[in-house]
């Protein structure tokens, strides 16, 4: 008997990971039905009260069951209040649907405000108006928005479709708003997609746009998808294009993912990294890449991705990441033979240790689980709690809640919903509690430990001199082992010289241009090699030539 005693203690020890005697704490539920096809539909609010605790918002979406829609906010507290305490739909005669919802102090009072996207119901021939809406929050927040923002001309329906909140691209110390239309200007037929980049000053959007990036229905290249973060630690954002490409002129289609770094002038005119998938396997990684605030204390941004290999009950990795990307697996996850989705919470401290943690909504069936790692150096490859779907839909949305009992740590949302055109499935929200007793690895940091500048980290460098007159020597680093093409090409895409086309080994390596013979002006260097998973990445910059 003593042995079997001391064999179930060690064990309890060993596999502790599978305990979860952690982050038990249920904060309560609410018994709305947040709208599954709407992006934000429960959403973190901040404080607007003033209370110390965060509070958030539900939106419910019954276009289909009896053509209404709100949005219900709840005030944070020590316990739950299940119900409301502002309750409101859009000020539109129509019913008007919320697309995309996001919440950021974006007029600089401390209190974060809301921005949501919205289409209004019409049948043929009467078009369907989309709009952006702001309304401030804090001691302004009410249910009259102070800003109302119509599609531009040219624009379709589908204009906000999905909203990315950019920090600061070009470092002039404002927020930037990226409004996603699926449609192709003035084609509301063709649908390669359209990005429209709009300024924010003073709280208000400037309503004429930045710059857009558009697809191209003659080369078939369709943008999918924007996002955001700082990849290269500069302090300016950087955007994540995602897209596909369909086989056009003899050349192969491939899926693909465009890094632009932020930059002054708001160039987008050609990525500095570029990711291409070409074969079922590779697109279905690339599909799940998803940056994320260091999650390993490395000092770098981190990738999530799909994983397919040993052992087979491992789906999900973190990738070294950082920039340029580096797409080698870091460690595997453990997600127990379940598919990760590509919703994960971009930022949440669920045990207020101020490191960010890994939150995954799960893939599946009609129902779906939600597992936590915690944010540390020695990342365990088991999570350190699982929430287990119980019913059919439930876990179809997840989530950082904020702290909305103010105890010092993030809080968990998880919703049962469907399409939304059902009675009898009536929806819910519960919310966890963040644990801040959790402790995991509290040693010093990876960029803490070796400096500023020994982080491991692979570099296209630029070109020096550039400008140039006429010789310039391109350097570059490989992570891995692979065949490397350098040319150099004119700004109308034309190779004007291969600089390079051979096997190389990992690591540093120069080579010269000599521009001789060509004329001044902008060229381009793209460097292209396969990482260690088959992916092909393209390097990219500009170069002068000054005579």
């Amino acid at each position: 008997m003593k042995i079997i005693i001391l064999i179930s203690f060690l064990l309890q020890i060993v596999f502790s990971g599978y305990s979860y005697s952690q982050f038990t704490g249920y904060y309560g539920k609410i018994n709305i039905k947040p709208a599954y096809s709407s992006k934000g539909s429960v959403i973190s609010l901040g404080d607007q009260n003033n209370d110390g605790y965060d509070d958030f918002m539900i939106y419910e979406n019954r276009e289909y069951v009896d053509q209404t829609a709100f949005h219900s906010i709840f005030w944070g507290g020590e316990t739950i209040d299940s119900i409301p305490d502002l309750v409101f739909r859009l000020p539109f005669q129509k019913l008007t649907i919320s697309k995309s919802l996001l919440s950021d102090d974006i007029n600089n009072d401390e209190y974060k405000d809301l921005i949501i996207s919205s289409l209004t119901s019409g049948h043929e021939p009467e078009p369907r108006i989309a709009n952006i809406l702001i309304f401030y929050g804090g001691i302004l927040l009410d249910s009259i928005p102070d800003q109302i923002f119509s599609q531009p001309e040219g624009a379709s329906g589908g204009w906000g479709y999905y909203m990315e909140l950019i920090t600061d691209f070009d470092g002039d110390g404002k927020k930037e708003l990226a409004a996603y239309d699926f449609g192709t200007r003035y084609s509301p037929n063709k649908q390669f997609g359209t990005i429209y980049f709009y300024k924010i000053e003073n709280g208000r959007i400037d309503t004429i746009p930045i710059t857009l990036m558009e697809g191209d229905s003659v080369t078939l290249r369709r943008i999918n998808s924007i996002s955001s973060i700082d990849l290269n630690n500069d302090g300016l954002s950087d955007l994540i294009i995602k897209g596909y490409k369909s086989t056009y002129g003899g050349v192969p289609g491939y899926d693909f993912m465009e890094i632009y770094l932020g930059n002054p002038d708001w160039d987008i005119s050609l990525p500095a990294q570029e990711f291409r998938a070409y074969t079922q396997s590779e697109i279905g990684i690339l599909t799940r890449y998803f940056f994320i605030k260091d999650i390993n204390r490395d000092g770098k941004v981190d990738l999530i991705s799909d994983y397919k290999g040993d052992p087979y009950y491992h789906k999900g990795a973190i990738l070294k990441g950082g920039y340029p990307v580096d797409t080698t697996i870091w460690k595997t996850l453990n997600t127990s033979n379940r598919y990760i989705s590509n919703e994960i919470a971009g930022e949440i401290d669920a045990n207020g240790d101020g490191i960010n943690d890994l939150l995954i909504k799960m893939f599946g069936l009609g129902t779906h689980d939600t597992y936590l790692w915690l944010g540390t150096r020695n990342f365990a490859e088991y999570p350190t709690k699982k929430w287990l779907a119980q019913d059919y839909w439930e876990g179809a949305v997840s989530g950082n809640l904020g702290d909305v009992n103010g105890d010092g740590a993030d809080d968990i949302f998880i919703g049962q919903t469907d399409d939304n055109t059902s009675f009898y499935r009536p929806g819910k929200v519960e919310i966890f509690l963040g644990d801040t007793s959790a402790h995991v690895d509290t040693t010093t940091s990876m960029r803490e430990e070796k400096g500023e500048n020994e982080l491991e980290s692979y570099q296209l460098l630029s070109a020096y001199p550039n400008p140039f007159n006429p010789e310039t020597v391109i350097s570059y680093q490989l992570p891995v082992n692979s065949k490397v093409i350098l040319g150099i090409y004119d700004i109308l895409g034309r190779e004007v010289g291969k600089l390079v086309d051979e096997e190389q080994e990992a690591g540093k390596h120069e080579v010269r241009f000599n521009g001789t013979g060509l004329a001044s002006g902008v060229y381009i260097v793209r460097c292209s090699y396969r990482q260690s998973d088959g992916m092909e990445v393209i390097n990219s910059l500009k170069i002068e030539l000054v005579k």
